[in-house]
């Protein structure tokens, strides 16, 4: 990758041979990529016009320009260019793509998804519109249409380790558990500091109930990304599961004080304060999970049990009976508790 000072370096030749030749189309476009590998991109902008003013059919400056344009935040103009440099070169492919990306990012997924499937029809070879195009149905959760894509973008592509990442986001979409930790694995092991990737590892590896594996990807995931509150979060579920109740508490507190308002959180810190028989502190914790999240069935569940710690055996009852239209199983559980209760 060029640093910024080849691209200075860069820019001072183009502008020079402009103060040689004004009306050199070459130059004023090779000045644009300088200006943008320098995320300078009204100046580059300004070179992409002159560009095209001097040579209307240069696709690839009206796809640049739209480029700069995008990153300006000038959406309208950007579109425009896209369908210039389209319309200039009809086996150009990168417009398409451009012009994909655009959409999604303005939440105009059909449009998106129409323009990404033009761009890999154009190229079939080229895994941009293939990852792009997959990632637009993963994120409406067509979890169908998109796994296609990543596979065909993976037969031409096996070291992209976002590939490999979509991909389990698709088949722990499609509660394809184990092909998800498959495809996950991949993913960090080309890229061994990929925060998501661990994170959703361990959601794929819970889930099958492999609680060990599942703790080491969420360690990972919080180390790598100390301020993402969900990873602690899990962390200290899967602690609770394996009764390392220190480090869980530990876990859940810094998820509420990283996210205050995340329910789970909150449900976490009381099933450890359980752990730790502060029944009080944790009946606290549970109400202030359903204070966030009403009808949160573990809540609920951990409440009636703080409750049974207590010795309240009807607000026990209570919670059960809130329950049983909630989670019948839950309540059963508590209304075993408290037929064991004096």
């Amino acid at each position: 990758a060029a640093h910024a000072d080849d691209y200075e370096r860069a820019a001072a030749a183009f502008r020079r041979a402009i103060s040689m030749k004004e009306d050199y189309a070459e130059a004023h476009y090779n000045l644009g990529v300088a200006l943008s590998g320098l995320k300078r991109f009204r100046e580059a902008s300004a070179s992409y016009r002159r560009t095209t003013e001097l040579k209307p059919s240069y696709a690839q400056a009206w796809n640049n320009l739209g480029v700069a344009l995008k990153e300006l935040e000038q959406f309208e103009e950007a579109e425009a260019a896209f369908r210039k440099a389209a319309e200039t070169d009809g086996k150009y492919w990168a417009p398409h793509y451009n012009l994909g990306d655009l959409y999604a990012a303005l939440g105009k997924n059909d449009r998106a998804i129409e323009s990404l499937k033009h761009a890999a029809n154009l190229s079939p070879r080229s895994v941009e519109p293939l990852l792009k195009l997959g990632a637009v149905y993963a994120s409406l959760k067509q979890y169908g249409n998109a796994l296609p894509r990543f596979e065909q973008a993976r037969e031409i592509r096996q070291d992209i380790p976002e590939i490999h990442y979509f991909e389990g986001i698709c088949h722990a979409g499609l509660q394809n558990q184990e092909q998800a930790v498959g495809a996950f694995r991949r993913a960090v092991k080309l890229r061994p500091v990929y925060s998501l990737a661990w994170y959703n590892l361990g959601v794929s590896l819970f889930s099958l109930s492999r609680q060990e594996e599942a703790a080491e990807a969420f360690e990972k995931a919080v180390e790598q990304a100390p301020q993402y509150p969900y990873a602690h979060s899990n962390l200290a579920r899967v602690y609770l599961g394996l009764n390392r109740v220190p480090e869980a508490k530990k876990a859940a507190l810094e998820a509420v004080r990283l996210a205050p308002e995340f329910a789970m959180a909150h449900s976490n810190l009381g099933f450890c304060l359980i752990g730790e028989k502060k029944y009080p502190e944790a009946e606290k914790s549970f109400s202030e999970a359903l204070r966030l999240a009403p009808g949160y069935a573990d809540a609920h569940y951990g409440r009636g049990v703080a409750f049974a710690g207590m010795g309240k055996k009807d607000s026990l009852k209570k919670e059960a009976e809130i329950l049983r239209t909630i989670d019948p199983e839950k309540a059963d559980r508590l209304e075993a508790i408290a037929s064991g209760m004096k």
